[in-house]
């Protein structure tokens, strides 16, 4: 038997063969289904590694919008109160209304942008979800070609002939090529804690900001009274008392 080492992406394939003897058209097609499954292992492994730094890239865009979120709440809670607080004064000062409503407007620039922003990551997001469905297709292919390769092997060990492949070879090289397809499920395992991870992460920021949005509505309620009384003939400190 002579033993023969074929370098692949994946792994390195080792089989053993009787050089005196050609290979039949059975060992041959078993062979080739042999390396097209490693191909295609191979191929996930390469998607899911991919796909893992796509999710990593975008999770740090969903952490950056946070911290830009966090800051953005702060202010807006700090306008927010302020504005409460004047008009609750009994003598507001108009000045200092005035200078809120000046910084009411700035802040509103600011939260467009970062409204903007957030559509950005919204639909980043839903590209990234699409993926899933071509993954899945492939999980169904992989099975099929395994199959394909398994039954196609067992066909052979029913149909005794005078091959020149050494089977219990094989069927060493095999179990490590299994080794590796436990890999790949490990990697997609993975993959898909990760996914998890930062879908959950992004839907809780989606949450906090539909809440921060209600309350700045609640806030511009109050600046908007503010606005009003600056500019009709009734001053501040009446639009404060009713």
């Amino acid at each position: 038997m002579v033993s023969k080492k074929i370098q692949h992406p994946l792994r390195t394939i080792e089989i053993a063969y009787d050089e005196q003897k050609p290979f039949h058209p059975y060992e041959e097609q078993m062979l080739d289904r042999y390396t097209n499954l490693h191909n295609f292992v191979n191929e996930l492994c390469e998607d899911y590694d991919m796909l893992m730094k796509q999710y990593e890239s975008h999770d740090l865009h969903i952490k950056r919008v946070i911290a830009r979120f966090k800051a953005i709440k702060g202010r807006m809670n700090h306008l927010g109160e302020k504005a409460n607080k004047m008009m609750k004064s009994m003598m507001p000062d108009k000045q200092e209304a005035e200078h809120m409503l000046q910084e009411a407007a700035s802040f509103k620039i600011l939260l467009k942008d970062f409204h903007n922003e957030l559509a950005r990551l919204s639909a980043e997001s839903g590209a990234m979800q699409s993926i899933f469905a071509p993954l899945d297709e492939k999980d169904e292919q992989l099975s099929a070609i395994f199959k394909d390769y398994m039954d196609f092997k067992a066909g052979i060990h029913e149909s005794p002939n005078n091959y020149s492949l050494d089977f219990e070879k094989h069927d060493s090289d095999e179990m490590q090529f299994l080794g590796s397809m436990q890999n790949m499920a490990n990697r997609q395992e993975e993959f898909v804690s990760v996914c998890n991870m930062v879908i959950d992460r992004y839907n809780l920021l989606i949450e906090e900001v539909e809440k921060t949005y209600e309350q700045w509505e609640k806030y511009n309620d109050t600046l908007e009274m503010m606005r009003l009384a600056l500019v009709t003939p009734y001053n501040l400190t009446q639009v404060c008392l009713n």
